[in-house]
């Protein structure tokens, strides 16, 4: 997960100075160096994965995440806090991909890892031998209700969610 750096900003990295340094084509999402410029060398693709699958890339002694270089590449302006891959594979940097959001924003568009039932929203509760279906945002739960079986609280989840999270809504359930 992101954390929101506002310190990027003052990093000294200039939008001029990006544009002298990368070339991006916001089709195929790929940030390319323009100039050899340290370990970079013209023309070839910038950056290289994470332990966390983002992808990071090095430019006047400061360490970057490429979907935020990329963001400042194409409007100028670093984002408010996070960036937010919509189909969530981290080196996926087309321009349709990426938009800015809050932290709880992005967190909607991740899957929790400890969710045993496989869909997004809805837990089985074995002391009172039910399903419900619960929206985290911003670390609060709205609660949706608790059902008999996985399918109705599935499709209660599915009703609610897009109410509450808008274009961050995620229906999916666990790859």
């Amino acid at each position: 997960m992101e954390r929101s750096t506002a310190k990027d900003m003052y990093k000294g990295l200039t939008h001029a100075r990006v544009k002298e340094c990368f070339d991006y084509s916001p089709e195929d999402g790929i940030l390319r160096w323009k100039i050899n410029c340290g370990k970079g060398i013209a023309g070839q693709p910038v950056g290289c994965v994470q332990a966390n699958g983002s992808l990071r890339a090095g430019i006047d002694g400061y360490q970057y995440r490429l979907h935020r270089i990329i963001w400042f590449w194409m409007t100028g302006k670093w984002p408010k806090e996070v960036i937010d891959h919509k189909d969530r594979d981290k080196t996926n940097n087309k321009w349709n991909n990426l938009r800015e959001a809050t932290q709880s924003q992005n967190s909607l568009n991740k899957i929790s890892t400890t969710n045993t039932t496989g869909h997004k929203g809805v837990r089985w509760r074995k002391d009172r031998n039910c399903y419900y279906a619960c929206i985290e945002i911003n670390g609060k739960c709205h609660w949706v209700g608790s059902f008999k079986t996985k399918q109705e609280a599935i499709i209660a989840y599915r009703s609610a969610i897009p109410s509450l999270c808008g274009e961050f809504t995620r229906f999916d359930e666990y790859a």
